[in-house]
């Protein structure tokens, strides 16, 4: 699977989704609470209460509300977002706010801090075939998130993987 590098998915400030929602809402509760005309109850000699026919607009509209909730990313400042359309990779972004991306992306986190690995103690042969008990540490970060994602499907295990191989491999071709 060949990573594209160069996308950039530009997310909207969450100033367009709180309005989004705050009209989604607006128009759902005017919806709601004009459903009933009471004012009609009064001039009514039959007493029945009139129903305004658009009242089930309210339900959609309120759907929609709780739907544009969604789309709200908080990004801490070590984190980066990568984001996805039906699993192909739309691109990502970093930086520290609140962010709104469409409902329909999918949002996929991950740390781009500095993060520190040790090993276990490993039994390895040198090249003359003396054992040694060895361990190591190391300090590594994510550079690139969507390649960490995608090609790299649980980093954790492939930098402890990584490492142990390497440390049997440097040890195994010389002498102690």
């Amino acid at each position: 699977m060949a990573i594209n590098q160069t996308l950039s998915f530009k997310p909207y400030g969450s100033d367009l989704g709180i309005i989004l929602t705050l009209i989604f809402v607006m128009l759902s509760l005017s919806f709601a609470f004009d459903a009933f005309d009471f004012s009609l109850l009064v001039n009514s000699s039959k007493g029945k209460i009139l129903v305004n026919p658009y009242w089930w607009l309210a339900i959609p509209l309120a759907i929609c509300a709780l739907i544009n909730t969604r789309g709200f990313v908080a990004v801490n400042r070590s984190q980066s977002v990568v984001i996805e359309f039906f699993g192909a990779c739309k691109g990502g972004f970093s930086g520290e706010g609140l962010y709104w991306v469409p409902c329909w992306y999918t949002v996929k986190k991950i740390h781009s801090s500095p993060q520190t690995f040790e090993t276990k103690k490993l039994r390895v042969n040198d090249c003359k075939g003396i054992p040694l008990e060895i361990s190591a540490c190391t300090i590594w970060q994510v550079s690139d998130p969507i390649k960490a994602i995608y090609v790299f499907q649980d980093i954790e295990t492939y930098v402890a993987t990584w490492l142990t191989t390497s440390i049997c491999t440097v040890v195994a071709e010389n002498p102690y």
